[in-house]
């Protein structure tokens, strides 16, 4: 026969059933509160990306971001078309990445095309191929080039290197070094191995130079999935390379907005040094 516990023994006995209950509860919440923030990351990875609402082809959702480095980017140069007016017309720095979409704008010698990759669903879309193609090389030089101040560290990326001029793109693999926080670039080969899906979306970045003509070209992501083959083409950009002796070059004025001028032409010595 068990003997009933006295009052401060059952007192304590429902106290530790309690404990126990709560600290069960608790890891109950802090599991689930886990697996919500893993959620949202990966939610943030796969879709939450997208400043705007990506584009589709098929299983693949894709977005791509030119001709500056995504989220730090102080040295990228844009080659302004006369259409956009003089650089007297500026009241203010100019939007790098809005001006460089213009007719007859772009990168000037070197700029960053970011292209991120996600699935529609589980199922894994094999990236197969990544290539380019030109489409013009004799576009109307610049009228004038904008150079801002400022620069920025490396970046932790998966790079490929378009030479325009050389006719040639190059897989760097995975370069720079880890960040604090984010997201480790894929280090598949492209193929088989590189896969993407809704839950693990993939971003490359592509370095572009070209410094002995005007370039018009695009970028050619194949994939296959589920037995079916396809193609995304992002573009047409514009690179630069090629200008007037006298073509000028202005920067931000740091006195005052609006821009000022170097003094020194685009095609100066030493542009192409990479």
């Amino acid at each position: 026969m068990v003997s009933p516990q006295p009052p401060e023994s059952r007192l304590r006995a429902w106290l530790t059933k309690s404990k126990v209950l709560a600290m069960s509860v608790a890891a109950v919440v802090v599991g689930a509160l886990a697996a919500a923030n893993q959620a949202f990351d990966l939610w943030d990875k796969a879709d939450a990306r997208f400043a705007d609402p990506p584009a589709q082809d098929g299983p693949l959702l894709y977005d791509a971001s030119w001709p500056l480095n995504r989220g730090c980017d102080g040295a990228t140069n844009v080659a302004v078309s006369a259409e956009e007016g003089g650089p007297e017309t500026f009241a203010a720095w100019p939007d790098r990445e809005q001006l460089a979409k213009e007719p007859g704008s772009g990168a000037w010698v070197t700029g960053s095309l970011t292209v991120d990759l996600v699935g529609v669903d589980e199922h894994p879309v094999q990236i197969s191929a990544i290539d380019y193609q030109v489409l013009s090389d004799d576009l109307a030089s610049p009228a004038w080039v904008y150079e801002p101040h400022g620069g920025c560290g490396e970046t932790y990326s998966r790079l490929f290197v378009l030479d325009l001029d050389g006719e040639t793109l190059e897989d760097q693999g995975v370069v720079g070094s880890p960040l604090p926080e984010g997201t480790a670039p894929p280090e598949a080969a492209i193929g088989p191995a590189f896969t993407v899906t809704d839950l693990e979306p993939a971003q490359i970045t592509v370095s572009v130079l070209g410094c002995e003509a005007n370039y018009e070209w695009e970028l050619i992501v194949s994939y296959f999935y589920e037995g079916e083959s396809g193609e995304v083409r992002l573009g047409p950009y514009r690179t630069f390379g090629a200008a007037d002796a006298d073509t000028p070059v202005y920067t931000d004025d740091t006195e005052a907005d609006g821009l000022v001028a170097t003094g020194w032409p685009a095609d100066s010595t030493g542009r192409c040094a990479f």
